[in-house]
């Protein structure tokens, strides 16, 4: 009787999936070695690697089907899509982001000078009782407070009126997108769909590297699984 021990090829899939669903669903982790891994398998043991990995491969051809299908059906919906429609009002809504970011940035710079003024006033009350002319540095760090606060609100008003027109932006372009027609829609839904595939044949494809790919096997017990047995 051979006694020879080989060991299970891990999982290679030929074909790459060029996944619309999900880019980073197929990305598979190097398995993590596992105590007693090592150990050869039993006959049954074997028997559900080889069905494990029979299964993936064959989802996988299914699901590069299905993904080859979905990108047919998203280049008809394109062409079926005036090339203008809904781009100036996506450009526009992207112009208002950018000058939410601009107000943004004004909001964050002067609540640095906020912080600083905080610190100086927080300094000011620790050692007051031994500086000459206290009431009157006091007087002055209110006053700096007071335009700093002002200056503030000032900001954030100005930021909240141009986050309003930047949503007015988005919604007119979404309400373009969705005028193209229910299609689009369709296509959104069985795009998710195809992602959570994606997940569990990436959650399968790792149990397999897991628990089978670096096991040893019996030559023997993978003819009988074979034949049958």
């Amino acid at each position: 009787m051979s006694k020879t021990v080989n060991r299970l090829s891990g999982l290679l899939i030929a074909s790459a999936l060029l996944s619309l669903a999900n880019p980073a669903a197929i990305a598979q982790k190097p398995g993590a070695a596992k105590a007693g891994n090592d150990k050869v398998m039993t006959r049954e043991e074997l028997r559900s690697c080889m069905k494990l990995k029979a299964a993936n491969l064959a989802h996988v051809k299914e699901l590069n089907d299905k993904l080859d299908a979905h990108g047919d059906e998203r280049e008809k919906l394109l062409a079926a899509t005036p090339v203008d429609t809904g781009k100036g009002l996506r450009e526009e809504a992207g112009r208002q982001l950018e000058i939410v970011k601009a107000a943004d940035a004004l909001v964050v710079e002067n609540s640095k000078q906020i912080d600083a003024w905080n610190e100086r006033m927080a300094e000011f009350h620790k050692n007051k009782k031994d500086m000459r002319q206290a009431f009157r540095k006091e007087q002055e760090l209110k006053a700096e407070r007071n335009v700093l606060q002002a200056k503030n609100d000032g900001l954030i008003a100005d930021r909240t009126a141009k986050v309003a027109v930047y949503e007015a932006s988005v919604a007119a372009a979404n309400a373009a997108i969705v005028q193209t027609g229910s299609g689009n829609e369709e296509w959104n839904k069985r795009n998710k769909e195809l992602a959570l595939e994606e997940a569990q044949l990436k959650a399968s494809r790792q149990r397999y590297t897991d628990d089978c790919a670096s096991r040893r096997f019996r030559e023997d017990d993978e003819k009988a699984i074979n034949a049958g047995k």
